[in-house]
């Protein structure tokens, strides 16, 4: 079992990936450009079905405030994307899949904190400088 900081392994997300990578799999290169766009488009499919039923400490992508989702995940889009198709691809393994997702959790995570302190130290910086205007 994947030892994860932030993210829950669910079952939803097992299924979607094992289906991911049988897409690949039986996936017959040459094939028609109808079955081309057809994989494509299951495989969008199904990426985004990943990705939006993550568990991040209780809540899911999908159910998460819009703001949180913006401030701390956003731009972690396109890596966590990437880290979908290509684990699937080359059939990582499901537990070792759900680690490589939680690091790059655990990076959006840090990445946010740091801002976070950033935009606490710009809040007292401007406070110290209404309080000595104002002396």
């Amino acid at each position: 079992m994947a030892k994860l900081k932030h993210i829950q392994q669910d079952t939803n997300i097992e299924s979607y990936y094992i289906t991911l990578c049988d897409v690949y799999f039986y996936h017959l290169p040459g094939e028609s450009e109808k079955e081309e766009q057809r994989l494509q488009a299951a495989v969008e499919t199904l990426s985004s079905l990943i990705y939006h039923a993550i568990s991040i400490d209780g809540t899911t992508i999908r159910e998460m405030d819009n703001s949180r989702y913006e401030k701390e995940y956003k731009r972690f889009y396109t890596d966590i994307m990437r880290a979908i198709r290509e684990c699937s691809q080359n059939e990582v393994d499901f537990g070792e899949f759900l680690e490589i997702l939680d690091e790059i959790i655990s990076a959006a995570i840090l990445l946010a904190n740091a801002f976070e302190k950033i935009d606490k130290v710009k809040e007292e910086a401007a406070q110290e400088d209404e309080e000595e205007e104002e002396e």
